[in-house]
């Protein structure tokens, strides 16, 4: 047991750098980011936080003397703080209730982020605005729709962009933090542990329902159009619930194959499918359908 424990501090210390590394200095930086805190959230939930605390403070150190102080700083914060709730969560097995937690504290992380660069002096919407501009202008397959066209779709493009920014944090930071917790509950059961399934029972509160419910009519009924916070607010909260009910529909449909002969090719098949667009909406219709009556309740209960 000793072994195992020094072994998982070693490799994950090794880990923890080499992402640190990608993270600040490639173009693989965004994916570096994400599973940087991997390594950390290993080690605490093995009970090994002190090493953690030492790799933050070492990776402090060297950041500091490369870049910012101020910006390791908080960048280390923030891993430290998502390494060690989502850890604890496995150590405690209260692994849903952590990785609510962690959310919030990716969201926040990313809001003071952009917050700190507007206070510099950089709009980060309008730079990535610029950017994609930028491509859609220089990209011969846009020339075919003439320079009016070109024109109106870019503004199209913007504002469905700014619209939608806040939503875009809010599910990058859900989907990093269930990637997270799935690699780690991965990579713990390989060292014959044993912890809270992270996906396979993965249920939203039925006011998830209510909510959904109250934005979609707010825009089937185009209400408050006129009022531009709650009519912002109404299409971010749709697009948040939406995506959360299909993710409860991916969660039962794993929970259904995961123990069937090629359950898991045929998850991975259904996973691929779920992202096409209008066939996603069946899955959005799963998901309320599994909110209501707990399909995974009622098989277990006829098996």
């Amino acid at each position: 047991m000793l072994k195992r424990m020094i072994d998982t501090a070693w490799g994950s210390g090794i880990a923890f750098f080499i992402l640190l590394t990608f993270a600040v200095s490639t173009p693989l930086s965004t994916l570096a980011m994400v599973l940087l805190p991997v390594p950390l959230i290993l080690l605490v939930a093995r009970g090994l936080w002190q090493r953690a605390a030492i790799h933050l403070v070492v990776a402090l150190v060297v950041l500091s003397f490369l870049g910012s102080f101020v910006q390791a700083l908080l960048l280390l914060i923030f891993v430290g703080s998502f390494s060690y709730v989502l850890g604890k969560g496995f150590q405690t097995g209260r692994v849903d209730r952590a990785m609510v937690n962690s959310v919030l504290i990716f969201i926040a992380f990313i809001v003071l982020g952009l917050a700190l660069l507007k206070w510099s002096g950089i709009e980060i919407l309008p730079l990535l605005m610029a950017e994609v501009k930028k491509a859609i202008t220089q990209n011969p397959n846009i020339g075919l729709l003439g320079g009016a066209h070109a024109s109106q779709t870019i503004a199209q493009l913007i504002k469905q962009v700014s619209l939608y920014f806040p939503s875009f944090i809010v599910l990058f930071a859900i989907a990093s933090t269930l990637l997270d917790a799935a690699l780690v509950r991965f990579l713990l059961r390989r060292h014959g542990d044993q912890f809270q399934p992270v996906f396979r029972f993965l249920r939203f509160p039925p006011m998830l329902l209510v909510i959904f419910g109250a934005s979609l009519v707010i825009l089937a009924f185009q209400l408050f159009t006129n009022v531009s916070l709650v009519w912002s607010l109404a299409n971010n909260v749709f697009l948040i619930a939406g995506f959360l009910l299909e993710l409860q529909a991916l969660s039962f449909l794993w929970w259904y194959l995961r123990q069937r002969a090629w359950g898991f090719i045929a998850f991975l098949f259904l996973f691929i499918v779920s992202l096409i667009p209008y066939i996603s909406q069946i899955y959005l219709l799963l998901g309320v359908l599994d909110m209501v009556m707990d399909f995974r309740e009622r098989l277990s209960k006829k098996g």
